[in-house]
């Protein structure tokens, strides 16, 4: 299992304990770029399902459960997107 599997796992099973760092890192491993920092927010953005997607979370401590949610949405959509692209190679 690769280590950005892990961490998905990780955060999954446990979204109400889950460092800024950690949750950063995730979304990085799926594409995500710092977009840019204004005060403590931080805005990520990636294509999402053909459209440009921005996620934005507070640098706090640890991380409300909303964020964390949300975020895990965004990487389910790209998994699936990618699974699906794979399968219509395969096809």
């Amino acid at each position: 299992m690769a280590k950005r599997d892990k961490l998905l796992k990780r955060i999954q099973q446990n979204p109400k304990d889950v460092s800024f760092a950690d949750l950063r890192g995730l979304l990085e491993q799926f594409g995500f770029e710092l977009e840019r920092t204004r005060g403590s927010h931080h805005s990520f953005l990636r294509l999402v399902g053909g459209k440009k997607t921005v996620i934005v979370l507070p640098y706090k401590r640890p991380l409300k459960e909303v964020y964390v949610k949300k975020a895990l949405a965004l990487i389910a959509e790209i998994v699936a997107d990618q699974q699906g692209s794979y399968e219509a190679e395969d096809g």
